[in-house]
C-alpha cells in the first residue's frame, strides 16, 4: 500500500507538469492550483522587476523581449506574450511603432498608473448602478489569464478580464452519472480521493434510508432527483476547503473546465445564490498589410454575465504610440476640419477632450450639448519628434531629430465609437489619442417622466439590438521623410511612404478612399471653367394674415421659379454662370413639410408645371437643381402622407417618440426642434412613393441633406435598429439616390457617405478651438478637395467673412449663399426661422457677385488638384511710425550703452593690471621681510578693496549689457505673429497661398499680407 502512495504522489506530480508543459503560453512563474491572491502576489512581483522598473532605453531592447510573430516585406510583427503588448517594427527604416510605452520602467509614475499604462483594452461596466473599471494589464495579465494564438497570416490575443479564479471550478450541483466519470474517476484511489468524496453527498430516490415524507422533501428540494440521481456539494464549507477541493479537481482533471461546470449546472438546473464576480473574455486579432497593422475585436465575441452587469464602454488600444511630454510631437483629432494638441502646450495639465462620431444619436435621452464641431472623419493619430544617434566621422556621434507617428482609420465599428484625446498631465508624461465604443448601447431616463414618482430616479436599460459585427482598426505607420527617401532606395520595387505629420496622414487616409472605392479624383472633363456657386432659396412658409379681423393662416411664397430664373439672370451677365440650387420648401408643405413618399411642389413657388418648366430652362443654361427633401425628420403630418407614427417613428428605450435636439447658446442647453425622427425602417417604403413622383419630372439631382449628417438609431421593440444597422439602410437609400439621380448633395458629410454624394454643402473648415488645442488644420480638405465638390457655412450668415473666405482657399471649398427673394421679413416671426435674418437676395447681390468673383480668381485653376502640403509659417506685424521711432530710438540707446561698457572694460583691463602689479610687488615684500608689516597689511587691505570694487562694477556692467540685449530682442521679436495664425497651403499644381488670419498686416519674406489677406505664392517659394 506504500508503495501505492508513493506511486500516486509521483504520478500527480508529473500531471501536474505536464498541466504546466501544456499551458506554455502562461510566463515560467505561474503556477496552478495556488489561489489568485498568492498568484498575484507572486506575479506583482515579477513584474515589479521586469515591467514597472526595468529600463529599455531603446526600443530595441524591448524589440529584444518579445517574439516574432508576423513578417512581411516591409514589417516585423512582435508579441510581448506575457503581456499582450505588441511592436510594429519597420525593416527599412529602423522605426517602431508600440502598442504600449516601451520606456516605461524610467517614467515617474505609480504602480497602478503603469498597470493602465501597460494595458491594450481598458472595460468600464456598471455593477448595480456603479461604475467600476477593468484594466488588461491589472485585472488580466496579473492573474495569468491572457494567451497567444497563432492564425493564419495573423495572431489572436485572448483576454479574460476580471478574476475568473474568483469562481471555484467545483460543481455545486451535478448529476451522479457525470460527477462519476468526469472527475471522480480521475482521482487516483486513495485518501485524497477518499476526502474529496466526503464534500459531495448523493441525492437519489433510490436511496433506500429515506421514508415517504423523505422523498417528497427531497423533490421539494432538488426536483432535478426526479430525473437523475445527483451529488451536491456541501454548502457549509468554507474557503480554504474548496480551495483544496478546486485544487484536486484541476490536478486531476484538466479536462473539466467552467465550460463544462456551467453546463452541469444548466443540465440540472442549479441557480448560484451568490453573485458570480464580472468576468469578460475577448479576442484582439492582428494582421498585416503594406502600410502598417489591422486589429480586429470582434464584438459578437465579447462574453460575459449580461444579467448581472452592463457594458459601458470599451477603449481599444488607449496607449498605441502615445508621445511624450518630453519631446516635441501632438495629438490630431478629426474635430470638425482637424484639430492637432501640440505636447508643448498641454505641459503638466491633464487634458480629455471627447468626441462621438457623426454627432449625436437623437433616439437616446442622454444626450449633453455645446457649441462643438462634429467629428465626421473616423480617423486619428500622433505624431512625435525625438532624437536619434548617428555615427558621424571616426567616433564621432550626432544627435538628429527623427519624426515618427501613425494613423488609425477606424474601418468597422466606427458609428458606436467616441474618440478621446488625453494627457497624462501630473500623473505621467504620455499624451495619447484612442476610441473607445460599445455593441450594445445603454440609456438612462428618468423614472419621474413616465411614471408618477415622488423624486427623481433614473432608471438604466440596456438595448435589446446587439452589434454584432467587428471593431476594426487600421494602423498605418508614418516614417520620418528622410529615412523613408533612405529606404526607397533600398526597397525592391515601389516604396510607398506617409510622413510623418499630419500632411501625411491626410495623405495617407485620402489614398485609403480612393484604394477602396470611397473617393474618386475629378478630372477636367468633371468641372466647368469656373468654380461652382451654391444658392440655398426658401421655398414657401405659413404666416398669419388677418381677413375681416379673422387671423388666417396663408401661404407665403420666398422664393419662387421665375424668382429663380431672375437671379440666375443677374449673375449670368456677370459672367457667372456655374450656379447650383439647393431649393429648401419648396414641396409637400414648403417649409413646414411632410414626408417625402409623395413630391408636390407647392403652387407657390408655380406648382408641378413651373418645376418641369424651371428644370428645362436649367438644362439650357447649364444650372444645377437640387430639391430638398428629408427623409431624416419629420416635420409635419398631411393626409394620406404615409406616415405612421406607431410603425415609422423612432422609438427611445423607454418606448416614447422623440424629436431632434438644438443647441441654444443663450440657454446653454439642448432644446427641442419638434422636428420627429423617423426611423430608418421606413427609408425603402417612403422612397418608393418618392421615386415614382420624381422619375415622372425627369430630374436628374436631388438634395437629402440630414441623410448625410445624422445617424440615429432605433430602440422599438419590435423592430429595432442599433446605430450600424441605422449606417446599413442609410447607405443602401443614398446608393439608390445615386443610381437613379446620379447627383446626390448633403449635408457636412460623414465619411461613409462619401461614395454616393458629389456635393456638399456646411462641411466644416474649422474646429471648434477648444482652449486645450493648438491650431485648426484643414485635413478635411485635404482629404475631400479635388474628389467631392463642397462648401462651408453660408458666407452670408458668418461674423466675419474674410476670415471665412481665408477657411475657404485654405480647405478649397467653394462658396455659398443662402438667400431667398421675396418676402424674407417673414421669417423673424416663425420661431424655427428668425435666425435667417440676413437672407434677402436684393441686399445681397452685389457682395455675391464680388466675393465670388474674387474666390473664382483664387481656385478656378486648382479645382481639381489636391493640397499636398500645408504648413505654419512666421510673418512680423508691420510697426506703425511711432513704434519704428521707438525702436530705433531703443536700439541708438543700446548702441550708445554698448560704446560706454566698451570703455569701461577698457579700463577695466588698465585697473586689473595695476592690481597685478600691487600683487606681484606685495609678494617680493613678503619674501624679503619674511612676513607682513603693517604698511604690507595696509597695502593688502587696499588691494582686497580694490579687487571687491572691481568685481562689483564688473558686476553692474555684465547686468547693464544683459538688459540692453534683452531690449535689442524684445525690439527684434515683438512683432512676431503668433504660431497657426499665418499659414501656407500648396496644391499639387504647384499654386500656394499665404493667408494671414491675424487683424494686422503682416509681412512674410518681405512680402506685405493685409489683414485677413492672403499672397499668391508658388510651392517652391520660401515660407
Amino acid at each position: 500500500m506504500k508503495k501505492i502512495r508513493i506511486i500516486s504522489a509521483i504520478m500527480s506530480v508529473i500531471m501536474i507538469i505536464g498541466v504546466l508543459v501544456s499551458a506554455s503560453v502562461f510566463p515560467a512563474f505561474a503556477v496552478d492550483g495556488e489561489s489568485s491572491g498568492v498568484k498575484k502576489e507572486k506575479n506583482r512581483d515579477y513584474y515589479n522587476t521586469n515591467y514597472f522598473t526595468k529600463v529599455f532605453s531603446t526600443p530595441e531592447l524591448k524589440i529584444a523581449t518579445m517574439k516574432k510573430y508576423l513578417e512581411n516585406d516591409k514589417y516585423i510583427f512582435y508579441v510581448q506574450t506575457e503581456s499582450g503588448e505588441w511592436a510594429l517594427a519597420n525593416k527599412l527604416t529602423g522605426q517602431y511603432l508600440f502598442s504600449n510605452p516601451y520606456d516605461l520602467g524610467a517614467t515617474e509614475a505609480s504602480d497602478s498608473t503603469k498597470m493602465d499604462l501597460l494595458s491594450q483594452v481598458m472595460i468600464t461596466y456598471n455593477d448595480g448602478g456603479v461604475s467600476k473599471t477593468y484594466t488588461s494589464f491589472k485585472d488580466c495579465v496579473m492573474y495569468d489569464q491572457i494567451k497567444v494564438k497563432n492564425l493564419k497570416n495573423g495572431v489572436r490575443v485572448e483576454y479574460t478580464i476580471g478574476n475568473e479564479e474568483s469562481r471555484k471550478l467545483i460543481p455545486m450541483q451535478i448529476t451522479a452519472e457525470r460527477f462519476e466519470t468526469q472527475i471522480l474517476s480521475k482521482i487516483p484511489e486513495g485518501r485524497q480521493k477518499e476526502q474529496f468524496k466526503t464534500y459531495f453527498q448523493l441525492k437519489s430516490l433510490n436511496d433506500k434510508t429515506l421514508t415517504t415524507a423523505g422523498k417528497k422533501q427531497l423533490i421539494a428540494s432538488y426536483p432535478i432527483v426526479e430525473k437523475y440521481d445527483i451529488y451536491v456539494f456541501d454548502i457549509d464549507a468554507g474557503n480554504n476547503e474548496m480551495i483544496r477541493q478546486e485544487t484536486v479537481i484541476k490536478t486531476y482533471c484538466p479536462e473539466y473546465t467552467f465550460e463544462e461546470l456551467e453546463y452541469d449546472h444548466e443540465l440540472v438546473g442549479y441557480v448560484a445564490t451568490n453573485k458570480a464576480p464580472a468576468v469578460f473574455k475577448f479576442a484582439l486579432e492582428y494582421t498585416l498589410d503594406e502600410n502598417g497593422v489591422d486589429a480586429r475585436l470582434g464584438a459578437n465575441g465579447i462574453r460575459f454575465d449580461e444579467t448581472m452587469y452592463k457594458l459601458e464602454d470599451m477603449k481599444i488600444l488607449p496607449f498605441v504610440g502615445a508621445g511624450s511630454s518630453s519631446n516635441k510631437g501632438y495629438l490630431f483629432i478629426p474635430d470638425g476640419s482637424g484639430a492637432i494638441i501640440r505636447f508643448e502646450d498641454v505641459l503638466s495639465k491633464q487634458v480629455t477632450i471627447t468626441g462621438k462620431l457623426y454627432g449625436q444619436d437623437y433616439a437616446f435621452h442622454t444626450i449633453t450639448g455645446s457649441t462643438q464641431q462634429i467629428m465626421r472623419l473616423p480617423v486619428y493619430g500622433i505624431v512625435e519628434t525625438g532624437t536619434r544617434t548617428v555615427h558621424g566621422d571616426g567616433d564621432d556621434f550626432t544627435s538628429v531629430d527623427v519624426n515618427r507617428g501613425f494613423l488609425a482609420i477606424i474601418e468597422e465599428g466606427d458609428s458606436l465609437s467616441t474618440i478621446y484625446a488625453e494627457t497624462g498631465g501630473t500623473l505621467h508624461k504620455y499624451n495619447t489619442v484612442y476610441s473607445a465604443f460599445n455593441p450594445r448601447p445603454s440609456d438612462q431616463y428618468n423614472l419621474a417622466d413616465s411614471i408618477s414618482i415622488g423624486s427623481n430616479a433614473t432608471w438604466t436599460v440596456v438595448s435589446d439590438r446587439k452589434y454584432t459585427g467587428s471593431y476594426r482598426i487600421k494602423y498605418i505607420m508614418l516614417e520620418d521623410e528622410l529615412l523613408s527617401q533612405e529606404a526607397a532606395k533600398s526597397a525592391k520595387g515601389e516604396y510607398t511612404s506617409y510622413d510623418a505629420d499630419y500632411v501625411g496622414m491626410a495623405k495617407a487616409y485620402r489614398e485609403y478612399l480612393y484604394k477602396t472605392g470611397q473617393l474618386t479624383q475629378l478630372t477636367d472633363k468633371d468641372v466647368s471653367e469656373n468654380i461652382p456657386l451654391y444658392i440655398e432659396s426658401f421655398g414657401t412658409i405659413d404666416t398669419t394674415k388677418k381677413v375681416l379681423s379673422f387671423p388666417i393662416t396663408v401661404e407665403t411664397p420666398l422664393t419662387t421659379f421665375d424668382d429663380l430664373m431672375k437671379m440666375y439672370s443677374d449673375l449670368e451677365a456677370e459672367g457667372i454662370d456655374n450656379v447650383n440650387f439647393k431649393l429648401t420648401g419648396f414641396t409637400n408643405g414648403g417649409m413646414i413639410s411632410t414626408v417625402p413618399s409623395k413630391v408636390d411642389f407647392q403652387s407657390k413657388v408655380g406648382g408641378n408645371s413651373g418645376f418641369k418648366e424651371f428644370l428645362k430652362y436649367a438644362e439650357e443654361k447649364g444650372i444645377g437643381v437640387y430639391p430638398e427633401f428629408d427623409f431624416v425628420y419629420l416635420k409635419d403630418t398631411g393626409a394620406f402622407d404615409g406616415f405612421s407614427y406607431k410603425r415609422d417613428a423612432v422609438r427611445t428605450i423607454d418606448n416614447r417618440y422623440t424629436q431632434k435636439q438644438k443647441y441654444d447658446s443663450v440657454y446653454q442647453t439642448l432644446t427641442l426642434t419638434g422636428n420627429v425622427v423617423i426611423s430608418v425602417s421606413a427609408f425603402s417604403e417612403f422612397y418608393e412613393g418618392f421615386n415614382k413622383d420624381m422619375q415622372k419630372f425627369g430630374a436628374k439631382s436631388v438634395s437629402v441633406s440630414t441623410l448625410t449628417s445624422d445617424l440615429n438609431s432605433d430602440f422599438d421593440e419590435d423592430n429595432p435598429y442599433n446605430r450600424e444597422d441605422a449606417r446599413y439602410e442609410t447607405l443602401r437609400l443614398l446608393e439608390d439616390l445615386n443610381k437613379d439621380y446620379g447627383s446626390v448633395m448633403g449635408d457636412a458629410g460623414n465619411a461613409y457617405t462619401f461614395k454616393y454624394v458629389d456635393q456638399l454643402l456646411n462641411v466644416s473648415i474649422d474646429s471648434s478651438r477648444y482652449t486645450s488645442s493648438s491650431q485648426s488644420i484643414p485635413f478635411t480638405g485635404m482629404v475631400l478637395h479635388g474628389a467631392i465638390e463642397f462648401a462651408g457655412t453660408p458666407l452670408n450668415t458668418t461674423g466675419n467673412i474674410s476670415y471665412e473666405i481665408l477657411r475657404m482657399i485654405e480647405n478649397g471649398a467653394n462658396p455659398y449663399f443662402l438667400l431667398s427673394y421675396q418676402n424674407t421679413a417673414k421669417l423673424k416671426d416663425n420661431k424655427l426661422y428668425s435666425d435667417y435674418f440676413s437672407v434677402q437676395y436684393g441686399i445681397w447681390k452685389e457682395d455675391l457677385i464680388k466675393y465670388y468673383k474674387e474666390i473664382n480668381s483664387v481656385l478656378n485653376d486648382v479645382q481639381t488638384a489636391l493640397i499636398v502640403d500645408h504648413e505654419f509659417v512666421q510673418g512680423e506685424r508691420v510697426p506703425t511710425e511711432e513704434e519704428i521711432k521707438d525702436d530705433e530710438k531703443t536700439i541708438k540707446e543700446a548702441e550708445e550703452k554698448a560704446s560706454v561698457n566698451k570703455s569701461h572694460d577698457a579700463e577695466k583691463e588698465r585697473r586689473a593690471a595695476i592690481l597685478a602689479a600691487k600683487e606681484e610687488a606685495w609678494e617680493k615684500l613678503k619674501e624679503n621681510n619674511n612676513g607682513q608689516t603693517a604698511q604690507t597689511a595696509t597695502n593688502e587691505t587696499a588691494a582686497n578693496e580694490t579687487t571687491t570694487e572691481e568685481n562689483t562694477e564688473a558686476e553692474n556692467n555684465e547686468a547693464v549689457v544683459e538688459e540692453e540685449e534683452e531690449s535689442l530682442v524684445d525690439v527684434k521679436t515683438k512683432y512676431l505673429t503668433q504660431l497657426g495664425t499665418v499659414v501656407k497651403v500648396t496644391y499639387d499644381n504647384g499654386k500656394a497661398f499665404i493667408l494671414n488670419y491675424n487683424n494686422f498686416d503682416i509681412k512674410v519674406d518681405g512680402q506685405l499680407i493685409s489683414a485677413f489677406g492672403y499672397y499668391e505664392t508658388t510651392a517652391s517659394a520660401e515660407s
